[in-house]
């Protein structure tokens, strides 16, 4: 079975990490598998390239580039002679529309996404979505990562009988953690040792709620004046200096630290004390995955399947509530002396494993291709 993998682009994001994954590891037991991507060149193209992956870059060149781009996309999916398309967000509907132009290959559509809140995105987000509602029948199988993902497009009228979920692998070769990288990171990032590090592992975006977290933090530290949140990750840069801006006005500007991109996450990890996820949204966010997988407590807000994942390994919250989120992250400080690491690892090993990820998907698109 030669299986194609279609996504927008390798930019770092917790989609593209998964894909990344899944890619290496079927090409690491013999399945004939490359990577098509609008845009070529982010962050993981060089893990792809290093593990022999093979990349077709259709080269974009921008939204509008519509009639080039659909004719090289035909061109590269009959020049590999896929059985099976594996497509990701707005590459679903792009596979579905050019299907008849490509031959028998089948098209398995991945849907990574729980309640999104399109008002906070473009018209052309909004347009897409719509679009994937009516086209969804076409698909051979729909696969999601999460429960509520599959909850959540059900309600909204995807007519697909073949919805499965199969939740994201973690890998634990990768993410473990390693005492020696914690006071490099923090020299680094300007903490000083004895701090207790909050740390937030998520792109500068709406969705992330980076507000809600500034405003616990607040309350954290009227009661533990030793407290530092670090947050990884870059994006909307007008957002950004809206949330400096806040620190600011909370008074917290000191304890605050914003580090940016970070290619090596699982050093990240080892600096931190706990791990804060404070999204609106999510469907499976690998940084809590990773988190636990480094023995972190984990705090995070009770959307998507967080609270399927952490379990008994943290605390889960409503969203958009400061005050319990707060309440949530003082539990996790004091238990910060007796908390059990190796109980977190055992669960992301026993159940978010990468081979029974690649397993579970391997058993969907073979079916899809026999269908």
């Amino acid at each position: 079975m030669r299986v194609l993998l279609f996504t927008r682009s390798l930019d770092t994001g917790g989609a593209e990490r998964q894909l990344v994954l899944l890619a290496k590891t079927l090409h690491s037991r013999g399945v004939p598998v490359a990577v098509m991507v609008y845009y070529g060149n982010g962050p993981f193209r060089s893990e792809l390239d290093d593990a022999g992956v093979a990349v077709i870059n259709i080269g974009k060149s921008g939204r509008w580039d519509v009639i080039r781009f659909a004719f090289r996309v035909v061109q590269s999916i009959r020049q590999f002679e896929p059985d099976v398309i594996y497509s990701f967000m707005g590459a679903n509907i792009i596979a579905t529309c050019l299907k008849s132009f490509f031959g028998g290959a089948k098209v398995v559509w991945g849907v990574r996404s729980s309640d999104m809140d399109l008002s906070q995105y473009d018209w052309l987000s909004r347009l897409f979505d719509r679009f994937a509602i009516g086209l969804s029948r076409f698909a051979a199988a729909i696969i999601c990562n999460s429960e509520r993902g599959r909850e959540h497009i059900i309600r909204q009228g995807y007519a697909n009988s073949a919805i499965t979920v199969i939740h994201n692998g973690i890998d634990l070769d990768r993410f473990m953690h390693t005492a020696s990288s914690r006071q490099a990171r923090l020299s680094g990032w300007g903490v000083p040792g004895e701090r207790v590090v909050l740390g937030i592992m998520a792109r500068i975006d709406a969705m992330k709620d980076h507000a809600t977290l500034l405003e616990a933090v607040k309350r954290v530290l009227e009661v533990h004046s030793n407290v530092h949140l670090v947050c990884v990750g870059s994006g909307d840069a007008k957002l950004q200096a809206r949330l400096i801006q806040q620190t600011a006005s909370l008074g917290i500007q000191h304890s605050v630290h914003w580090v940016g991109h970070s290619s090596e996450p699982f050093k990240d990890y080892s600096a931190f004390d706990v791990l804060v996820s404070s999204s609106m949204t999510e469907a499976f966010p690998n940084v809590i995955g990773e988190a636990m997988a480094c023995g972190l407590p984990v705090v995070a807000t009770d959307v998507g399947d967080c609270g399927r994942i952490v379990c008994d390994c943290g605390w889960i919250v409503p969203p958009k509530k400061p005050e319990a989120l707060a309440a949530a992250i003082g539990q996790a400080i004091a238990a910060l002396p007796n908390w059990p690491a190796q109980r977190s690892r055992k669960r992301i090993q026993e159940n978010f494993s990468v081979d029974a990820m690649a397993d579970q998907t391997l058993s969907v698109l073979d079916a899809a291709v026999k269908s």
